[in-house]
């Protein structure tokens, strides 16, 4: 169950990531859309990978 939430989890913030710059492209405060953006790419990077650790650890296919 921890391994898929993670997933979910991480696709959360690769969907919020897009979102957030194009967000920045729009707004008149686009420095700190820019900066959101970019700290949720960097999460996606460590959740995805621990997501794909704990399916691997609890044998599940990964997604």
């Amino acid at each position: 169950m921890v391994a898929w939430a993670g997933t979910t989890t991480s696709v959360a913030v690769a969907v919020a990531t897009p979102a957030l710059a194009v967000a920045a492209a729009l707004t008149a405060d686009r420095p700190l859309l820019a900066l959101a953006g970019a700290l949720s790419a960097a999460s996606h990077a460590v959740v995805v990978s621990s997501a794909r650790a704990g399916r691997r650890c609890a044998g599940l296919t990964a997604v």
